[in-house]
């Protein structure tokens, strides 16, 4: 465990609320995730939800030992969400900005880890960078801010394979349960396909969950309910079937069962940018940007305030 971490870690165990909540409402499926990644069993035959997150947190989750500290990141960030922004019961758009900030925190904390790792494993260090960009050139496209989040992951390390890939949120808070638009919902499927996806930040104070990733096309059974609404209702326990974000990235998205593959980060970035210049102004989203093994090249643009490449 990051030592920097630790009081946050323990918050949540105390309280039993982010992964605690959620392994305890799901504990043989979060023990599966954790067999299928470390292959190993911390809790015999009958897993105890405590103890499952417990090993996690202080072992690492097994997905690879360069990653297991920037996903440990992402746990921190969330952590530091529930503990500090889910209780002001924000609104969509200042929680999904607290998150990335945490985010961008949290992955500074936990750069000397990682490099510790990448020295371990391949006798030098490895750049890894995170950047939240701003897509509405200068305010020109969109006045408005935004609470949706699409999201790039790109690795480049010498025992993994290259990867691009990228997914786009829709933001939801979630109290007991919430509804989703039924044409928004569409236009996404439409435009990102199996990149599509919904974030819902639980509100229930009692035993938050962490932030939970759904597919889009998860949902399509309630989205084509026969009703003439404009909505559809989707419940927490729908929602906790899902994965939490940390996870959902580093496991789903990285191996390639959730997301969309572009061949660079170029065209990754052009094809998200693009596309979400041509939504309707209910959505309005912001791109975070993850790199594992190259740095983000970073230059002001006039035209677009900042221009980024890999």
């Amino acid at each position: 465990m990051n030592d920097a971490f630790k009081s946050e870690f323990w918050q949540l165990s105390r309280e039993q609320i982010g992964y605690y909540a959620w392994a305890t409402r799901d504990r043989w499926r979060f023990s599966q995730m954790m067999h299928r990644h470390c292959h190993r069993c911390p809790c015999c035959d009958d897993p105890e939800p405590r103890a499952l997150v417990d090993d996690m947190i202080e072992h690492g989750a097994g997905l690879h030992p360069v990653l297991d500290p920037l996903f440990e990141a992402f746990v921190r960030a969330e952590a530091r969400l529930l503990l500090r922004f889910i209780p002001q019961r924000s609104h969509e758009e200042r929680l999904t900005g607290n998150l990335v900030s945490e985010i961008d925190a949290a992955m500074n904390l936990a750069r000397p880890c990682y490099e510790q790792a990448c020295k371990a494993r391949y006798g030098e260090t490895k750049d890894v960078d995170f950047l939240y960009l701003d897509i509405s050139r200068g305010g020109r496209i969109e006045k408005k801010t935004g609470g949706d989040l699409a999201f790039i992951f790109s690795i480049e390390l010498p025992d993994l394979p290259p990867l691009v890939r990228f997914a786009v949120f829709q933001a939801k808070k979630l109290d007991g349960s919430c509804a989703l638009d039924k044409r928004q919902y569409q236009t996404l499927r439409d435009k990102f396909g199996e990149a599509a996806a919904y974030l819902f930040y639980d509100m229930d104070l009692q035993d938050t969950r962490p932030p939970m990733v759904r597919s889009a096309e998860s949902l399509e059974d309630l989205a084509k309910k026969t009703e003439p609404t404009s909505s559809f209702t989707i419940s927490r326990d729908r929602v906790d079937e899902g994965l939490p974000l940390s996870f959902w990235l580093f496991a789903e998205l990285r191996a390639g069962r959730a997301g969309t593959a572009a061949d660079s980060f170029r065209q990754a970035l052009q094809t998200v940018t693009e596309e979400l210049h041509t939504l309707d102004s209910d959505l309005n989203f912001r791109v975070a940007v993850l790199t594992v093994g190259r740095a983000l090249r970073v230059t002001r643009d006039r035209e677009s305030g900042l221009r980024v490449t890999i």
